[in-house]
């Protein structure tokens, strides 16, 4: 989380990256304030609220299991 966080700040010094985020954001109804609170915000979830979450969406009966088998010869 803390790497995430260092890395939107860090990314802040980038023109591009910077129009993109806010391009971005602003596209889909969001605010300027959404995107300089993000950082807190992220900061504030804890280990907990991400255990919860996964609880609830990542459950094995709505999950898709894929095999990668080598290419066999005819």
């Amino acid at each position: 989380k803390d790497r995430y966080v260092r890395s939107l700040i860090f990314a802040r010094d980038e023109q591009p990256y910077m129009a993109y985020l806010y391009g971005s954001t602003l596209a889909i109804g969001r605010t300027v304030q959404d995107v300089e609170e993000w950082p807190d915000r992220i900061r504030k979830v804890t280990t907990d609220q991400v255990k919860a979450v996964a609880a609830r969406y990542l459950v094995p009966h709505h999950s898709t299991t894929g095999y990668l088998l080598p290419k066999t010869e005819n």
